[in-house]
């Protein structure tokens, strides 16, 4: 069948990875056209299937998680939440042929738990906590004096690190995350994008919240001045202006923007000998964690 370049490339654009996959075999001609459509995300996927390797040259690869397990997680996610994954982690999950997930990255603890019915949360029933794996979706809080609010919307001159009763250390000089010029951005980017109409405030005003919709995704070992070491969380943003985005909660309290999209986090596992340190993670240097903050007071709900 003779059909013009440009007929062909707005159906290869159209086709799912597995049929795309199949296509980039048929002809010379197809082979050429697939690299030059226009579906970035579809494409990148391709670009990595192409480089994907066998399962013995993939040591790094703890899990294999089928596709039909990935589609059921996507279908009961979406219809018990009532959201949409975001792309590219849902074309991911319903179109990666592979059990191993693209080179570069892991299959989210999410998909694990619910592929494998296994605690991944890391909860201690030693000390009294409860699994959370069924509750991998969640409105995540970012928290802030109603002053401080004022004073970022008013998108004036801002001095991150003034020790003010503000409470600004919280979300701009709280290391180890929360304190560079570069994560400062993001975090004033990210409060700033959210209008005023998403945000609420306790009943003395004095607090402002924005609840977040997201996915947990993976599992990291936290530091902050307020909640000292604890685990935290990289999660996908489900709803709003930052769409798609990963951004990182511990202890209940915003922790910052990690990155653009799942296919940009590069999350290299949670490594057994942090929960062999955590008693010496606990005794934390005097320049993080001795100095006392002024507005360092605790949230609470409306």
């Amino acid at each position: 069948m003779h059909l013009p370049n440009e007929l062909w490339l707005k159906i290869f654009q159209d086709l799912p990875l597995p049929e795309l996959l199949a296509s980039h075999c048929v002809n010379q001609l197809w082979r050429t056209l697939i690299p030059r459509i226009d579906e970035s995300t579809r494409l990148t996927l391709f670009s990595l299937a192409m480089k994907d390797v066998t399962m013995d040259e993939r040591p790094d690869v703890t899990q294999h998680i089928s596709l039909t397990a990935r589609l059921a997680f996507v279908a009961d996610t979406e219809a018990t939440h009532n959201v949409c994954i975001p792309d590219p982690l849902r074309m991911i999950l319903t179109e990666w042929p592979s059990q191993r997930p693209p080179p570069g990255s892991r299959w989210p603890d999410a998909v694990i738990a619910h592929a494998t019915g296994k605690c991944v949360c890391r909860c201690s029933i030693v000390n009294g906590e409860l699994c959370q794996c069924g509750t991998w979706v969640r409105d995540n809080p970012v928290d802030m004096m109603t002053s401080l609010q004022e004073k970022l919307w008013s998108r004036e001159p801002f001095d991150y690190r003034v020790k003010d009763s503000d409470g600004r250390w919280e979300l701009f000089d709280n290391p180890p995350r929360l304190h560079t010029d570069a994560q400062n951005e993001q975090t004033l980017r990210f409060i700033q994008m959210h209008p005023h109409h998403m945000w609420s405030s306790n009943v003395g005003g004095y607090w402002a919240k924005l609840p977040v919709r997201c996915l947990n995704l993976f599992m990291y070992r936290s530091r902050t001045r307020a909640c000292g070491v604890g685990k935290g969380s990289f999660c996908l943003v489900l709803e709003g202006p930052a769409r798609g985005e990963i951004h990182a909660w511990a202890g209940g309290w915003y922790q910052g923007f990690e990155a653009k999209s799942y296919l940009e986090l590069h999350y290299e596992g949670w490594a057994e000998e942090d929960e062999e340190n955590e008693e010496n993670d606990e005794g934390m240097d005097e320049d993080i964690f001795g100095e006392e903050w002024p507005g360092a007071v605790t949230a609470v709900d409306a």
